[in-house]
């Protein structure tokens, strides 16, 4: 009875092993499948075949890799929100994993791919911290100042990529840098230039004001003038009250002329001072 146990025991561990093997030899050729796939550049193909993997397979290693590949799949396929599923995925199940600070590369760049540039900065910040002497240091920083760049922090940007050139002169990241800077540059000119030209058109502008404000200031002259002469003459003909009479309404008329061309005057002159104000701040 014993030995008959004994015999049943083993078949059914026999059995179990064989079913281990058998599985493991599928998935072993489903991840070899993925891998051409990937390596052909079908990369949407890949994903959803080393996601099957992930969801399927038993061994630690193969779940591992699978979940990896997906991660980096669907990057290449340009699918960036399920890249960082399961990036996530990764870095909550392998933790330890060797591939740890390549996923974290990983989901600095999507995150700089979908435009949360600031969330990508605090990756690629945390990743520096652990990580100080990975070989991905160099395009790491040279995505964190292209994080800086797409935010507008040109200067802060600058400094990253000085520091990249400084410190790693021969890799690819020095490259990239090197013509990143470059377009900073150029992009610097010609902003310089769109600047001058604005210069140049409000300081004509505001030749033209003044020149109108001459001429408007001569004919309104001219007119008080003539009002003045016309009036005189006319009175010259007409009896001492009555002159007395008309000159006084003359007087008031002036004056509230006078006044309305004291108030076009300082409207004008504040029409200037905004426009001077204006070119100084835009002066290059």
């Amino acid at each position: 009875m014993k030995k008959l146990q004994m015999n049943m025991l083993m078949i059914v561990m026999l059995i179990v092993s064989s079913f281990t093997y058998a599985q493991t030899t599928k998935t072993s050729d489903e991840f070899s499948y993925a891998l051409g796939l990937f390596k052909n550049g079908d990369f949407e193909r890949a994903g959803i075949a080393f996601a099957e993997i992930y969801q399927t397979a038993s061994d630690i290693e193969i779940l591992a890799d699978s979940c990896f590949m997906a991660a980096l799949s669907y990057f290449q396929a340009t699918d960036f929100p399920t890249s960082y599923i399961f990036c996530d995925k990764f870095m909550q199940s392998f933790p330890s994993h060797p591939n740890m600070p390549d996923i974290q590369f990983l989901q600095g760049r999507i995150l700089f791919k979908i435009g949360l540039y600031e969330d990508a900065i605090l990756v690629f910040d945390t990743f520096m911290n652990k990580y100080p002497d990975s070989p991905f240091s160099s395009s790491v920083l040279f995505w964190k100042g292209e994080s800086y760049y797409q935010i507008g922090d040109f200067a802060q940007a600058l400094s990253i990529f000085n520091k990249v050139k400084e410190t790693w002169p021969n890799t690819e990241a020095t490259s990239l840098t090197a013509w990143r800077i470059t377009v900073m540059a150029l992009e610097s000119r010609e902003a310089k230039y769109a600047r001058l030209a604005e210069f140049e058109s409000r300081r004509n502008m505001y030749r033209d004001i003044q020149q109108m404000q001459e001429d408007v200031y001569g004919e309104q002259r001219l007119l008080r003038d003539y009002l003045w002469s016309k009036a005189i003459s006319r009175y010259s003909a007409t009896p001492n009250i009555e002159i007395q009479k008309a000159i006084i309404d003359n007087i008031s008329r002036n004056d509230r002329l006078n006044r309305l061309l004291d108030a076009k005057e300082r409207a004008l002159k504040l029409v200037i001072l905004k426009i001077e104000n204006y070119l100084k701040d835009i002066a290059p």
